[in-house]
């Protein structure tokens, strides 16, 4: 963090955390609901790639969220795979993350 110390909740509240984990609870609530009219196979490798990568960020002290940003950046994996639907929704989870991925 460029030679920064921030306490747990100062970090939390710096780079939105509680936000940003809302908003991953409602995409994977989307994903979930997307799999109802998709079994592509990438598809859901994508859906349970990302689970696993949100929840292991959840359980983190302070979480690495660049896989996270990585699929949530302009035409990546995210807006791939749900389209329309996930646009809003990933254009704010890339924002957060986006400001902490500027930090680091």
């Amino acid at each position: 963090m460029k030679g920064k110390f921030y306490s747990k909740q100062h970090y939390f509240e710096e780079y939105q955390i509680k936000e940003l984990f809302a908003k991953l609870y409602l995409a994977e609530n989307l994903l979930n609901e997307i799999t109802l009219s998709n079994s592509d196979g990438k598809f859901l490798v994508f859906k349970e790639n990302f689970i696993d990568e949100f929840y292991e960020a959840e359980g983190d002290n302070v979480a690495n969220f660049t896989q996270i940003w990585n699929w949530f950046k302009p035409n990546a994996e995210w807006n791939t795979f749900t389209g329309d639907k996930g646009l809003k929704l990933g254009e704010e989870i890339f924002e957060i993350v986006d400001k902490w991925k500027q930090d680091q």
